[in-house]
């Protein structure tokens, strides 16, 4: 997203990265599954640290990575 100035890769690599992850997907979708992805991450793993729905942030947090995995 380019929050670490010149030491960052970039919100259009991250798309890039995105489209070679998911290079099933439709090209249209694309931003959507970046986004969706990492505020999916970002939510399992703050609700993890702060014990609040534990379980169902971990079932989340696995199948998430069930998915990557799988991809």
């Amino acid at each position: 997203m380019g929050l670490w100035g010149e030491h960052s890769a970039g919100w259009n690599s991250f798309l890039a990265y995105t489209a070679d992850v998911n290079s099933y997907a439709p090209p249209e979708i694309v931003p959507f599954l970046a986004i969706a992805a990492t505020v999916l991450e970002i939510t399992f793993s703050v609700l993890l640290i702060t014990g609040y729905k534990t379980r169902l942030a971990a079932y989340g947090a696995s199948v998430l990575t069930l998915l990557f995995a799988c991809i």
